[in-house]
């Protein structure tokens, strides 16, 4: 296994990772749960960071 391919999927796993958090976070704080008021940016924040991270490594 090449280091190329090692670094690409790790970095993949990251993304999509960072994606789903994200993704949660915005449904947490939908749904008001408590302890999650006011987490909507920091979940879009993620989401689109582990979107780009994840289309970077495939570009």
């Amino acid at each position: 296994m090449s280091l190329t391919l090692l670094v690409t999927i790790v970095m993949t796993i990251i993304g999509i990772i960072m994606l789903f958090l994200g993704l949660a976070y915005i449904i947490l704080d939908f749904l008001d749960a408590p302890g999650f008021n006011g987490v909507k940016s920091i979940g879009f924040m993620l989401a689109i960071l582990g979107l780009i991270l994840t289309l970077l490594v495939f570009l």
